[in-house]
């Protein structure tokens, strides 16, 4: 249990946005999880320092929630301070020369819209992703071999010594399905995107081809948080799992999906526990058949942070 008193001032400060013990089931596509410490919304850069210096004083994790598309969180919780950037963390701003600029939080079908608005393409990709722009850098998604990775310019974060910093390209390591090189304790903010003119129709074409595509071959409207396991080098992750019988598997309330066999679907009732067991399974019947150790892709959270490559 936190101590709530050192967060007192700041929850009269910034009233609602600011709780206790919030469930984070109702805040991923998973829908399973127990409670967040302590949950804020801030609405200011200034908010935002305040509460990450505060949590490091405190020695409590820190975890930045997008859409929570990708994430698992334990049936436990998360016993440290969960931040939800707020809307002010949302604009998109025309720089003009094909670039934009646009906050962490901005929701990534928002963005879209825009950008077609604009005519500008490039961000084509992550029609069907759901969550926010900043959950879409951190996990560099895409689709077919595109992600959003390769068209970012510049990234906004807040480091983990409290201060705002500038990432350029060449200092940024996306890869598969990851952002990798930055402190787990840093915020991103936002990113510099380098888009291309386009018209309205092919952007739209792109974006019905994506969807399409998504539609064919991932569970969309299921709660899930994407592909669970990450595809070993040159193959695929979902037809091995197919391969080795797991298509349609169900354990407790977890189950793999028939549509594609690297999403499991969490059904009513469904458990972190549930889904954690199912993937050990998988992994193990996998293991076991082609000697190959299938490494989680989703993140999984425990009550102090993200366990890695480890079950939780």
């Amino acid at each position: 249990m936190i101590d709530h008193r050192p967060w007192l001032p700041l929850q009269g400060q910034m009233s609602s946005r600011l709780d206790f013990e919030v469930l984070l089931r109702d805040f991923t596509t998973f829908r399973v999880g127990g409670a967040a410490g302590i949950m804020a919304r801030p609405e200011k850069s200034g908010e935002l320092r305040t509460l990450v210096n505060l949590a490091r004083e405190l020695g409590l994790p820190v975890l930045v929630l997008g859409g929570g598309s990708n994430l698992l969180f334990s049936d436990s919780g998360f016993a440290g301070l969960v931040i939800k950037l707020g809307r002010s963390f949302a604009t998109i701003e025309n720089l003009g020369g094909g670039r934009i600029l646009v906050g962490a939080a901005a929701a990534v079908l928002e963005l879209l819209a825009w950008a077609w608005e604009k005519e500008l393409g490039g961000l084509e990709c992550l029609a069907g992703v759901p969550g926010t722009v900043g959950g879409a850098l951190a996990g560099n998604s895409g689709i077919g071999g595109q992600t959003v990775g390769r068209i970012v310019n510049r990234l906004f974060i807040l480091g983990e010594d409290g201060e705002a910093k500038v990432l350029k390209e060449t200092e940024l390591k996306f890869s598969s399905r990851r952002l990798f090189g930055l402190s787990p304790e840093a915020v991103i903010l936002g990113a510099e995107f380098n888009l291309k003119p386009r018209p309205k129709i092919e952007i739209r074409s792109n974006i019905t081809e994506a969807l399409e595509r998504r539609h064919q071959t991932q569970p969309l409207g299921e709660r899930s948080a994407g592909c669970v396991f990450k595809n070993p080098p040159g193959q695929s992750a979902g037809r091995i799992i197919e391969e080795c019988g797991f298509k349609g598997y169900v354990y407790g309330g977890a189950r793999v999906s028939e549509i594609h066999a690297n999403f499991i679907i969490a059904r009513a009732g469904a458990t972190c526990a549930d889904i954690l067991t199912l993937m050990e399974l998988i992994r193990r019947g996998v293991s076991e058949k082609y000697g190959l150790l299938l490494e989680p892709e989703i993140r999984i959270i425990g009550p102090t942070g993200e366990v890695g490559h480890e079950m939780a």
